[in-house]
């Protein structure tokens, strides 16, 4: 495997990192995947079950959902557009020279342009005009039913959503309905534990099989994290 955000991990199992650091069974789940599942299950797009997510912010990448289920591709790598040349990272976006020797310049950024910095709303505005087409281009391919920004530029959509949606009209036959996600910094977070109370349930029952035989004895061999999870999801 290789990750673009962590080089370090390249041709590493995150599994074998950090399993030794959590109480329960583990799985691994891609950020955006997980914070698409949070935007189905608890944001914008509760009510649909063809979602593309835009995640906005260092490099941009897409979540998909079909049919209510997560869209992972035959290499677990659906929406991941890092490695685009077509595409500008945080490396090469103008707008942020300002911030160039800050930790965390999109962060700063989004900050400034937060705080009223007409020339950072003016570059993300830029920004995304640069990579709408790009936007439109993979609406085309999918159809959904919603388009959902999100990501680290999401604060700042109010500036840039007219134009984004306008692009979306002209270009795609059917344009989707376009919404900023309400969920915050930890949405990935949240998508990923939201994953697992989903798995749990899965694991108990399902609509062919019913309620899956559950003896004390096996309850006895779960971790702590596992009976809490378990007690969560019956009550």
């Amino acid at each position: 495997m290789r990750s673009v955000a962590v080089p370090e991990w390249d041709g590493r199992h995150p599994l074998d990192i950090l399993s030794g650091l959590l109480p329960s069974r583990g799985f691994v789940v891609n950020d955006v995947r997980a914070a698409t599942w949070a935007e189905h299950a608890v944001g914008a797009a509760q009510a649909y079950g063809e979602v593309l997510v835009a995640q906005l912010g260092r490099r941009l990448t897409i979540g998909l959902l079909f049919g209510g289920i997560p869209r992972r591709g035959a290499h677990g790598t659906a929406g991941d557009m890092s490695l685009n040349a077509l595409l500008p990272t945080e490396d090469e976006m103008g707008w942020l020279e300002p911030f160039a020797q800050s930790p965390d310049p999109i962060g700063d950024g989004v900050r400034a342009a937060l705080a009223g910095d007409e020339a950072a709303i003016a570059g993300a505005c830029a920004y995304v005009e640069t990579i709408a087409p790009a936007l439109a281009f993979a609406a085309s391919v999918v159809d959904p039913a919603v388009f959902v920004v999100a990501g680290a530029l999401s604060p700042l959509a109010e500036h840039f959503i007219g134009p984004l949606k306008g692009h979306l009209d002209q270009h795609l036959q059917q344009p989707p309905v376009v919404l900023t996600s309400p969920l915050d910094e930890f949405s990935t977070a949240l998508g990923a534990a939201l994953m697992a109370v989903e798995q749990v349930q899965v694991a108990l029952a399902s609509p062919s099989q019913g309620v899956a035989p559950f003896t004390k004895q096996e309850f006895d061999g779960l971790s702590l994290t596992e009976r809490s999870l378990l007690r969560a999801v019956s009550s």
